[in-house]
């Protein structure tokens, strides 16, 4: 997955349940075209006993700035989904430079380009 942990969580978790069984996550990296054994990957990233994984176990301070950030637009702005909110469908985008103001806006922690 080209760019950085959160675009990997997400085409790991496209909808954005929030965290993935085991099941979920082996057929969940097949899905995006790992070839490899994802117990390995599984048990490197939350160990062996672990019941669910999430963006916390695959970049712990990703996850961090991500929740600062969601946090932050909750507290400042209309929340974060409000900002992708298009005629009632979650479906906007926005350009780099617009994420970074609202990421400055919403106080998040930096490096803020590590979220985009």
């Amino acid at each position: 997955c080209k760019g950085n942990a959160l675009r990997a969580w997400r085409a790991l978790d496209p909808e954005w349940r929030g965290a993935l069984t085991k099941q979920e996550f082996s057929k969940s990296v097949r899905a995006v075209g790992f070839a490899g054994s994802s117990a390995v990957i599984w048990n490197a990233l939350c160990g062996e006993e672990k019941k669910l994984i999430s963006m916390r176990e695959v970049d712990p301070e990703a996850f961090r700035q991500f929740v600062s950030l969601r946090r932050g637009c909750e507290k400042r702005m209309k929340g974060l989904e409000s900002l992708f909110d298009e005629k009632g469908e979650l479906t906007k985008r926005l350009e780099k430079k617009d994420f970074l103001k609202i990421c400055r806006k919403a106080h998040c922690a930096k490096p803020h380009e590590r979220l985009f």
